[in-house]
C-alpha cells in the first residue's frame, strides 16, 4: 500500500520518523510531504523506503517560514501535493498534523483516497 503522510513540521525524528519506520517494516512504501525551513534537498530518501519531498525553500528563511505556514489551501503545500497525487499511486492520505486536515479532506474525495 502507498502511504502520503502529510506534516507541518521538518521530518526529521520524532512520532513521524517512528510511524514511517513501523509502515516500512509492514511492507507499506511511504511517502512524506514536510515543510522545511533551512536549505536542503528538496527529495531525499530516509529508512530507505520512505521518500521524502520537501516543500521548496524560498530565497530567505524567515519569507520561506511566513509563505509555507499551513493553512487552508495554501498553494505551497497544494502544488507539491497534487503533484505527488499525479505521480504516485497514493492509496491513503495520512495527515499527521490537524492543520492540513482541510486540505487532503478537500483532495483526498477528488483523486478517491482514503485521508486518515
Amino acid at each position: 500500500m502507498n502511504i502520503l503522510m502529510l506534516l507541518v513540521k521538518p521530518f526529521r525524528e520524532g512520532r513521524a520518523r517512528k510511524e514511517a519506520s513501523t509502515l516500512v517494516e509492514q511492507k507499506h512504501n511511504v511517502f512524506i510531504l514536510a515543510r522545511e525551513l533551512t536549505a536542503e534537498q528538496e527529495v531525499d530518501t530516509i529508512l530507505s523506503k520512505v521518500i521524502v519531498e520537501r516543500l521548496p525553500q524560498i530565497i530567505n528563511p524567515r519569507i520561506s517560514h511566513f509563505l509555507t505556514k499551513p493553512f487552508f489551501f495554501n498553494p505551497f503545500y497544494v502544488i507539491p501535493l497534487i503533484r505527488i497525487l499525479n505521480n504516485r499511486k497514493i492509496d491513503v492520505i495520512h495527515v499527521h498534523d490537524l492543520p492540513l486536515a482541510p486540505l487532503s479532506v478537500g483532495l483526498g474525495p477528488i483523486w478517491k483516497i482514503d485521508v486518515a
